[in-house]
């Protein structure tokens, strides 16, 4: 089967003086704080640019002001043939939506600029699934069972989507398939609108959704149904299976995990390079 080819797109801005990872550290922003000798946006492009599957790398973020405190980043990005960097809009799913309009080049990969523990062979392996499992499918989203994630780092705290088929949490791995996938950028822009109003976010789902899921009665299927009737735009999921694909760099808890796997790991390749 010949390699597919997608486009990347790292969100890398946030809200000014928001993150108190970074500000914990004294860096300009969460992406640029150090795990383990690199910053996690270097991380990150590294995977990028190392993947068999990844052409060309559009980077949203960091600001303009962040980048001129940070010549390193700021050479990086301008002399990288395979990096266009784009001014980060207001919001995640803003700055999205505007380099997919800007680029209209399918299919795309989505991931963050904290995402430090990225690694080549996970995200081949999901681009593998996601076109192969998920075929007529607009947006693929990547889940990595909870369990996994527990059983590898049971000190972890993370956020926890009850189904009734499984436990999982989220990757920070999307692709974005189709043209059509910017619609469910479009609805996510409106659910970070309502961040501060839960009870307004839940009546978009639908109020027999929201109880179905209470009660765990809901499966991931369903759900991705649900949210691709209200996003217009067909929405599918895999599953990873590495549990480093559900640790993203944005706490003090994370970045402490992270550097302890990135140790370990580096460890382990120094044993073996002396045996």
């Amino acid at each position: 089967m010949s390699t597919l080819i997608y486009q990347a797109v790292v969100l890398a801005g946030e809200r000014q003086n928001s993150n108190p990872l970074a500000q914990h550290f004294g860096t300009d922003a969460g992406v640029l704080v150090d795990v383990e000798g690199k910053s996690c946006i270097d991380r990150v492009l590294d995977c990028l640019q190392a993947s068999q599957h990844i052409r060309t790398i559009a980077v949203a973020g960091p600001a303009p002001e962040v980048l001129s405190a940070n010549p390193e980043l700021q050479h990086r990005l301008n002399t990288a043939p395979d990096i266009q960097w784009f001014a980060p809009q207001n919001g995640p799913a803003a700055s999205a939506l505007e380099v997919a309009e800007q680029l209209d080049t399918w299919p795309a990969v989505l991931t963050s600029g904290d995402h430090a523990l990225l690694n080549q062979s996970t995200l081949d392996q999901f681009c593998q699934d996601a076109h192969v499992v998920s075929l007529e499918s607009d947006v693929v989203v990547g889940f990595v069972p909870y369990a996994t994630v527990i059983n590898a780092y049971p000190d972890t705290l993370r956020t926890r989507l009850r189904f009734r088929n499984g436990d999982y949490c989220g990757s920070n791995l999307f692709i974005l398939k189709t043209a059509q996938s910017k619609s469910v950028l479009a609805f996510w822009q409106t659910v970070e609108r309502l961040r501060k109003q839960p009870w307004k976010m839940a009546a978009r789902l639908g109020l027999p959704t929201l109880i179905k899921y209470l009660c765990g009665q809901l499966t991931v299927d369903e759900a991705m149904a649900r949210l691709s009737i209200l996003s217009g735009c067909t929405i599918s999921w895999v599953t990873i299976n590495d549990p480093r694909a559900a640790v993203d760099v944005d706490s003090l808890n994370d970045w402490t995990l992270a550097s302890a796997i990135l140790a370990e790991e580096q460890s382990k390749k120094n044993h073996a390079g002396q045996q």
